[in-house]
């Protein structure tokens, strides 16, 4: 969705219409989306490709976690910094190069540049369907009823709302971290001004590691800690082993099995106690980095007051992702679901049909609906997920 013009992008975001008084079942939209993100504005799309008056609700940029602040411009990040340590080893390639250097602020600039146009594109996308884009945080008042704040305060109505609300970093209740005189999530590494000398990185998931990879190749000294017996908890075992093996070769110190206990401050000079199996020690550390996971983001949206069932902080939904409030559903990591951008979009395609009806007034499908992943796909430059949908053609083995 390359050279989206800043006009275009104001253009995208359409005019809310005065919220009328819900009299007779009479609402101002169809469906509402509350999140802007791979779940929030695909549902959206779908919703409005389907016949149904569609508005979405964002508090901050199109595109949620992965577009701002998450997938995209960390790639980027990876990118600029894999060339810089090719250059680096330029002999390696038969060629010469000298006094290699980076630019943080470059680096960070062109990931910013790159997420800009990507969230231009997105708006555009919601122009185009016909979707009222709607800037502020979204609250409940009724099941059908959302108090909207933003540069001014509007209640809309609708008769189906869709919470695709997301995730936000998790903070461990780790004595000592709150006066740690520098503490960064992936929310913040992703664009930081600096290099730290020494990094702590709390968690060797896939986040923990991509940063690690980041900030080791560009001069800091980097450790891991990583409860868990081995990083990437979740991946097989012999290549978890083997991507450790690269990485320490690197020069990056991975300790498994051990967790931070305390975070400390000496003069100006941070300290983090840890404990693993051998015992506890005391590491130097000007930044302390976690990336141990992420919890589902549903603060603020007052779901206590319209009686939805929670799972601690994920929304309780049913097999298909309705919540205990009729009219009400939810998808996404806000359900408590793997914190994955692609993960709500099959979901998105069947249950749009069952919020907006079997066919609308457009003559829409499931069928046609399933046509904006390939869209988004399409307008923002990525390739169509052909195996997801040769999978749904090809009969059960």
């Amino acid at each position: 969705m390359a050279g989206v013009s800043a006009l275009a992008v104001k253009e995208a975001m359409l005019t809310v219409p005065a919220a009328k008084p819900d009299s007779g079942g009479s609402y101002d939209f169809d469906v509402v989306v509350i999140g802007g993100g791979p779940g929030g504005y695909v549902a959206a799309i779908r919703a409005a490709q389907l016949g149904a008056k569609t508005a979405l609700i964002e508090k901050e940029s199109l595109g949620g976690t992965c577009l701002n602040v998450g997938c995209i411009p960390t790639k980027a990040v990876i990118s600029s910094v894999a060339l810089y340590r090719n250059m680096q080893n330029a002999s390696a390639f038969g060629l010469a190069a000298q006094n290699v250097a980076f630019d943080m602020a470059g680096i960070s600039g062109g990931a910013r540049k790159v997420v800009k146009q990507l969230v231009g594109g997105v708006g555009v996308l919601l122009k185009k369907n016909g979707i009222a884009h709607i800037r502020g945080i979204g609250s409940f008042i009724t099941a059908n009823s959302i108090r909207v704040q933003g540069e001014t305060e509007q209640t809309i109505t609708a008769k189906n709302v869709i919470i695709a609300t997301g995730s936000v970093p998790s903070r461990p209740p780790i004595e000592g971290l709150d006066a740690f005189p520098e503490v960064w999530t992936s929310d913040n590494a992703v664009f930081a001004d600096r290099v730290p000398g020494k990094l702590l990185v709390v968690g060797a998931g896939a986040i923990g590691l991509e940063f690690a990879y980041i900030f080791n190749a560009l001069g800091s000294s980097v450790t891991v800690v990583e409860m868990m017996p081995q990083i990437l908890p979740a991946a097989d075992a012999e290549a978890a082993a083997e991507l450790a093996k690269h990485l320490r070769k690197q020069g990056i110190t991975i300790k498994t099995g051990t967790t931070l206990k305390k975070a400390l401050v000496s003069g100006k000079q941070g300290r983090a106690l840890i404990n693993s199996g051998d015992g506890e020690e005391t590491l130097d550390a000007d930044v302390i980095l976690l990336a141990a996971g992420r919890k589902p983001s549903t603060e603020g949206l007052d779901l206590d007051a319209i009686g939805v069932k929670m799972n601690r902080a994920a929304i309780a939904v049913d097999a298909n992702y309705r919540s205990s409030v009729p009219g009400v559903y939810a998808i996404g990591d806000c359900i408590g679901e793997p914190g994955l951008n692609f993960a709500p979009w099959p979901v998105v395609t069947r249950e749009i049909v069952q919020v907006t009806g079997e066919r609308t007034a457009k003559g829409g499908d499931e069928q046609e609906a399933g046509q904006t992943e390939r869209q988004v796909d399409h307008e923002q430059g990525r390739e169509p997920r052909v195996a997801d949908d040769l999978a749904q053609e090809q009969p059960p083995a």
